[in-house]
C-alpha cells in the first residue's frame, strides 16, 4: 500500500486519496462525482480541473465517459 495524498474539492469536502505502490490513486465515488461536475461547467476545460487535482487528463475523461453511461 502507498502513502495518502490529501484533496480539497471546491465544495469544501476534504478527503484522501490512496495512492497504491505504482503511484496509481484509489479515487472514492464521493470524490469523483464533483470533480467530473466540474468539467461540466461551461468554459471549464477537463484539463485545467485535471491538473488542479494533479491527475492525468484522460484519466479524467475516462470517468466523465463511465458517468454518462451511468
Amino acid at each position: 500500500m502507498g502513502d495518502c495524498r490529501g484533496i480539497r474539492l471546491e465544495s469544501g469536502f476534504v478527503g484522501e486519496v490512496v495512492v497504491g505502490a505504482k503511484g496509481h490513486g484509489c479515487w472514492p465515488d464521493v470524490v469523483k462525482g464533483p470533480i467530473v461536475a466540474e468539467t461540466l461547467v461551461p468554459g471549464v476545460t477537463v484539463n485545467e480541473v485535471a491538473t488542479r487535482y494533479g491527475m492525468k487528463p484522460n484519466h479524467l475523461s475516462e470517468w466523465r465517459n463511465l458517468a454518462k453511461k451511468g
